[in-house]
């Protein structure tokens, strides 16, 4: 759907009115994935390590990448 949307406002405004709405479009949707990754992570995290002797928390793993 990320392209109809984008061809059609491109027909009606032009490439820097599409461009523009597509960018905005994108800031939105990187926030809502990015955070559905962490929830994700987050969730599945402990039963991927808990073979392990130490069980390694979610916060422990994502001070990695801070």
């Amino acid at each position: 759907m990320d392209g109809v949307w984008f061809q059609s406002v491109k027909r009606k405004y032009g490439m820097d009115e599409a461009m523009h709405h597509d960018r905005e479009a994108w800031k939105v949707f990187n926030y809502f994935a990015f955070t559905y990754l962490l929830m994700s992570a987050k969730r599945h995290l402990p039963c991927r390590y808990a073979h392990k002797k130490s069980v390694q928390t979610f916060d422990n793993w994502f001070t990695r990448f801070r």
